[in-house]
């Protein structure tokens, strides 16, 4: 059964889409991967290789301004995704702009 996520809250909007991209392959979160790792050391067989990531930072304070909420890395497709996030009400800052732009430019 999957709990409620208030989608008007900037936290809400997130947590909403880790659990689908999660879902769509682009990682699993990082205890299910040490479970991985564990359960295949027990068995004394090689873990499979990690298939996609999805990161974000939990606690940004002291980090640089602007970066996108979310890296999405997939192996399956070699896909890498920024995704800055904003509700209804949301705004992108003149900082997140120019990350945005300069990630686009590379």
């Amino acid at each position: 059964m999957t709990r409620a996520v208030d989608l008007s809250t900037e936290s809400g909007f997130q947590a909403h889409v880790l659990r689908i991209a999660r879902d769509l392959g682009w990682g699993i979160p990082q205890a299910a991967w040490q479970r991985v790792q564990e359960e295949a050391q027990q068995y004394g067989v090689t873990p499979p290789p990690m298939d996609g990531l999805a990161y974000h930072t939990r606690y940004s304070l002291g980090s640089d301004a602007g970066w996108p909420d979310l890296v999405l890395v997939r192996r399956a497709d070699r896909r890498l995704l920024f995704a800055e996030l904003k509700t209804d009400r949301g705004r992108v800052s003149a900082r997140q702009s120019a990350v945005i732009e300069l990630l686009r430019h590379v």
